[in-house]
């Protein structure tokens, strides 16, 4: 087992939505975080893995302003892609749970 798999028990992303809020674990990012948000606040955003310098990835969150906000730096692409889609699997089954 890799060391990091130790270090996370290896789990994998996760997100669901809860109350009108959004909320995303990200055990395999270099730094572990759960990062929340409330849905009712943002009307029109857009998640994002970006490539960074050094072969790293970011899933962001992008306004439509313009504004960038890094949400969690990966390792390798696939594990990005993988909170990515977990986020958007959960915003999918909120669909009738959001509040107005």
């Amino acid at each position: 087992m890799k060391w990091i798999e130790t270090l996370t028990g290896n789990y994998s992303a996760s997100a669901r939505v809860i109350d009108g809020t959004l909320i995303i674990s990200l055990p395999q990012a270099l730094t572990p975080v759960v990062w929340r948000m409330e849905m009712g606040h943002v009307r029109s955003s857009a998640l994002e893995v970006r490539t960074q310098e050094g072969g790293t990835f970011m899933l962001t969150l992008k306004t439509p302003k313009g504004d960038i906000s890094d949400i969690a730096l990966f390792d390798n692409r696939g594990r990005a892609v993988e909170a990515l889609m977990a986020v958007s699997r959960a915003m999918e089954q909120a669909q009738g749970h959001l509040r107005p």
